[in-house]
């Protein structure tokens, strides 16, 4: 179909935004985030959304929670990493219903995305859907430490709209791993997850 926008994954090609969670591999999620930076490269050496998604998932014991944290970039699978400042001013032209001459921000169409990812895995979630707050508040003070401790200089001013989160006391090594081995990393995690919450 000529409306549809298709981008290739892994297996296949899918239309983010009419992703249906039947098209959702975890495979897929793990190669595109372990080879996609964060920040636009601007870190003092290669950090990936994967391993931001390992250190948001790692501040959970509860298994529910850690598995959100794995997945809740989930969504830029498909429409790539965006910088906060400049995510909450992109609008897509895709004439949905509801939206103000079809302009539909980029947060809510990857919420509808994260909605089919918890279809997807049977991951809890609040109606209408939203990420659970625990996840977001990990968030924010993930990003909090990734600024403390992966950028020479602190460009915090850029995120002045955000909460003031407490950073985590977890350092993030300056090491840069193997892509390879953070696409593992984040299989392995899924897997324990997984195992751990009886799926």
């Amino acid at each position: 179909m000529s409306s549809c926008m298709w981008v290739g994954s892994q297996v296949g090609q899918v239309d983010p935004f009419r992703l249906l969670s039947a098209e959702i591999e975890i495979e897929d999620i793990a190669r595109s985030l372990s080879r996609c930076c964060r920040f636009g490269g601007h870190t003092i050496r290669p950090y990936t959304v994967a391993e931001h998604c390992l250190l948001v998932s790692r501040q959970f014991d509860d298994p529910e929670m850690a598995l959100w944290g794995l997945l809740h970039d989930a969504a830029e699978t498909y429409l790539g990493d965006w910088k906060r400042p400049i995510k909450n001013l992109v609008v897509f032209q895709l004439g949905w219903p509801g939206f103000v001459d079809g302009a539909v921000p980029i947060g809510s169409v990857e919420l509808l995305i994260l909605e089919s990812v918890a279809e997807r895995f049977g991951l809890m979630h609040a109606k209408p859907f939203a990420l659970p707050a625990e996840v977001r508040r990990a968030d924010d003070q993930a990003l909090v430490a990734e600024i403390r401790d992966l950028f020479e200089s602190n460009p915090r001013r850029s995120y002045a709209s955000l909460p003031d989160a407490p950073a985590l006391r977890e350092r993030i090594s300056r090491a840069t791993p193997q892509m390879a081995d953070v696409e593992w990393a984040f299989l392995e995690r899924f897997e324990e997850l997984r195992s751990l919450r009886g799926a």
